[in-house]
């Protein structure tokens, strides 16, 4: 991708500590981390590692579930949910995929519901580089999953416009959503972008999870609201 890389070493008793540290350190805007696809027992979204990174970094997450190379992608596919357009810091995480899509040479497919979808489109228009930007309209955000399934391709690469826990536009559903992906569509690649973030959410247990899976995937969905797969 032409990015410069300067390989750390951190020695430090908790993993996730280690990275946060060589970010502010290294004064890193973004961390960029693998997932396999399987979370911990008693996590809520990716694991042990990955959790608290997601709950303590400032600086912008990007977790990827690569199961083929970034150069063999043909599209990249945004979905944004409800209320992430009016995140403060968006336009990060929207960079991310018009840059993924500049070096791909390839178009953006946005998926929203409703104006959320308009919303996003414009704000990726103004952003470099230039790209071909497509929309795609979803009635309610329970949709994404059969447009997942019957629209999209494995040459297509989905990146889901993540949004933490906190005040605002988050809801529990959006924690369990990584791993339904994972379990779903086991043979697709995804990532999950987090826009940064001033400060951190403190630290307190996991709640109890709630509820079962998505239309199609042995459960049920509410509203816009995606469950857990157990």
């Amino acid at each position: 991708a032409d990015v410069p890389a300067t390989p750390l070493t951190r020695v430090d008793l908790q993993i996730h500590s280690g990275i946060l540290r060589a970010a502010v350190e290294s004064r890193a805007t973004a961390i960029v981390a693998g997932w396999n696809g399987h979370r911990s027992s008693g996590q809520r979204v990716f694991g042990s590692v990955l959790d608290p990174l997601l709950r303590e970094a400032t600086q912008a997450l990007i977790v990827a579930r690569l199961v083929r190379p970034l150069a063999s992608f043909h599209r990249v596919v945004v979905a944004a949910p409800p209320g992430f357009a009016g995140h403060p810091e968006a336009d990060a995480a929207l960079l991310l995929a018009k840059r993924l899509a500049g070096s791909l040479g390839s178009d953006i497919l946005i998926l929203g519901v409703g104006d959320e979808a308009d919303v996003v489109r414009s704000r990726l228009v103004h952003l470099p580089p230039r790209t071909g930007i497509h929309l795609r309209r979803l009635a309610t955000w329970v949709d994404l999953y059969q447009i997942l399934r019957h629209e999209i391709s494995e040459s297509d690469l989905f990146l889901l416009l993540g949004i933490r826990e906190g005040p605002g536009a988050w809801e529990a559903g959006l924690s369990f959503l990584p791993a339904n992906l994972a379990g779903w569509f086991p043979e697709r690649s995804f990532l999950v972008a987090y826009p940064p973030r001033r400060t951190p959410v403190p630290t307190r247990e996991p709640p109890v999870p709630v509820g079962a899976s998505a239309p199609g995937a042995g459960g049920h969905a509410e509203g816009h609201r995606f469950k857990e797969t157990p």
